[in-house]
């Protein structure tokens, strides 16, 4: 009975529950939210390592351009000009950072206000102009500046529409988009490319911003065309060995890479000899949603149906067999037992006859 038991219980028991086909996920994303990839990995059963660089925080030069206006406008003309003064280098550094076109154009038209506090009309002159190649659609609120200086502005947008328009051709790297003077272009590059940009001569504040590679942002002086490569610096992935050695150290029978470069994911399974064994593309449509990259590493981690050993012809056969034999030895046994006993108390209670 002992054979039949465990044969019912080979038979009869599930196979242990299936594991993904890579224990670790290490996830290098740029400036999105790994949460699908983590609740991928998290439904099948797989740890996961964020490797996505920090998000760079941005230089933050709207403050000092408030403080300088409220210093303006309470009379604290140093204070002001201070301010100000490292709202515009900072600007020039980074290619007005996060600054919108009215925030950029007021750090040159409050300059100009505080050059003509100390009588520097020409100064003041020059910061208009600026401020009117920045923004030169702005109408300035009569209530809140005074006449003269209204007039100044106006005659300065008249003297930047007689301007020239420039080309400036930027080589923009994939997946970034273009801002110039606080404005997006609009256009994200879906391979790296080359963007036309029309303005009027003068100076402009040229950046941009992109998922797998640092701020970057200049100001370009514009008087004739010019080509400008974008320096901006990528961002490097960790390599494959790293991701082994990290599934090594985990105890992973092997690791899924999953990466963001530009508008494409990749999800890849990485065994621990360094071999890849599979890979998955997808496009990113959006900057932060990661949601298709997610459903292409489910793919990859789902486990491969294995049909068990138990559901086998052969093993069915070699049990149905085994059960019969466990079955039938025994009673035969008995009836052969049974059989010899009788046989030989017959045999014992027969009367002889002479």
């Amino acid at each position: 009975m002992r054979l039949v038991v465990l044969l019912v219980v080979a038979l009869g028991s599930s196979a242990a529950a299936a594991r993904p086909t890579a224990d670790l996920v290490i996830v290098w994303a740029p400036n999105a939210s790994s949460a699908p990839i983590a609740a991928v990995a998290r439904d099948l059963g797989a740890a996961m390592i964020d490797r996505s660089p920090r998000d760079v925080a941005p230089v933050s030069i709207a403050p000092l351009v408030t403080a300088g206006v409220e210093a303006y406008d309470t009379l604290r003309f140093d204070d002001a000009a201070r301010a100000l003064e490292r709202a515009r280098d900072a600007a020039d550094r980074t290619g007005g950072a996060t600054l919108d076109p009215v925030q950029l154009a007021d750090i040159f038209l409050y300059r100009a206000l505080l050059d003509l506090q100390l009588s520097l009309p020409d100064t003041a002159w020059d910061d208009l102009i600026v401020a009117a190649t920045i923004n030169p659609t702005r109408v300035l609120d009569p209530a809140r500046f005074p006449p003269r200086v209204i007039a100044m502005v106006e005659r300065a947008r008249a003297v930047v529409a007689e301007r020239p328009i420039v080309t400036l051709e930027l080589d923009v790297p994939t997946g970034c988009t273009l801002w110039v003077d606080g404005i997006a272009t609009g256009t994200v590059a879906p391979v790296a490319t080359s963007i036309s940009y029309h303005g009027r001569s003068g100076p402009h504040w040229v950046r941009v911003t992109c998922r797998d590679r640092a701020p970057w942002g200049v100001r370009v002086d514009l008087t004739t065309p010019r080509r400008l490569a974008i320096e901006a610096m990528p961002y490097q992935p960790p390599d494959d060995a790293e991701a082994v050695i990290q599934a090594r150290a985990a105890t992973a029978r092997a690791v899924a890479i999953v990466e963001v470069r530009g508008t494409t994911g990749i999800a890849r399974i990485v065994g621990l000899d360094g071999r890849e064994r599979d890979r998955r593309s997808v496009t990113i449509a959006s900057s932060t949603d990661l949601t298709p990259l997610a459903d292409a590493l489910r793919s990859l981690l789902a486990p491969q149906l294995v049909r068990p050993w138990y559901r086998a012809r052969w093993v069915w056969m070699a049990g149905a067999a085994a059960l019969t034999a466990a079955i039938l030895i025994p009673i035969t046994v008995g009836i052969t037992r049974d059989g010899e006993a009788s046989s030989l108390g017959v045999a014992l209670d027969v009367p002889e006859f002479r």
